[in-house]
């Protein structure tokens, strides 16, 4: 497949969608930053990123923070990537190394860089699957009866109990 293009767009949620009158649990990572402004948190919507490859085919993928991500891909990446050749799994780890090369000579590849490099990584996946005629989670290896996982927060031991292999606390 050949990439045509990368774009990348803000997705608002509707407020009627939004989740009313809920109480989030005790043990909730976020009751950790109780007491600390509003003002403080990121006000960015989230991120949707489209791949399209030359034959129309697209690949979709998203993610957070949606007021720096979506330049660090329209305006870079997209260019990075766009005429690119894919034609197996291993391209697709190429593409990923130029994204990590790219962003880091300029700005880190860590942090806003990637949310950005794992949206378009998603959509890339997503459209080379679709061009193969093939579920992603085959062209990762195929069929795994036991996946190592790890949860963020600090509620370690009921990620644990969930059947967690590990915590990254905050």
């Amino acid at each position: 497949m050949k990439i045509a293009t990368v774009r990348a767009a803000t997705i608002r949620t509707p407020a009627a969608l939004a989740p009313t009158g809920i109480t989030p649990p005790a043990s909730a990572p976020w009751t950790a930053l109780e007491g600390i402004p509003a003002n403080l948190a990121p006000t960015w919507s989230d991120v949707v990123c489209v791949v399209t490859a030359d034959d129309g085919t697209w690949g979709f993928g998203s993610t957070s923070f949606a007021g720096p991500v979506v330049p660090i891909i329209n305006d870079h990446l997209a260019t990075l990537l766009a005429g690119a050749v894919v034609d197996s799994a291993a391209d697709l780890a190429v593409l990923w190394d130029r994204m990590d090369q790219a962003c880091g000579a300029h700005y880190g590849s860590s942090g806003l860089a990637s949310y950005a490099m794992s949206a378009v990584d998603l959509a890339l996946w997503d459209c080379f699957g679709k061009v193969e005629g093939q579920p992603v989670w085959r062209l990762l290896g195929g069929e795994q009866r036991r996946i190592a996982t790890y949860a963020t927060g600090s509620a370690v031991t009921e990620y644990l109990d969930l059947g967690h292999n590990a915590v990254k606390l905050p």
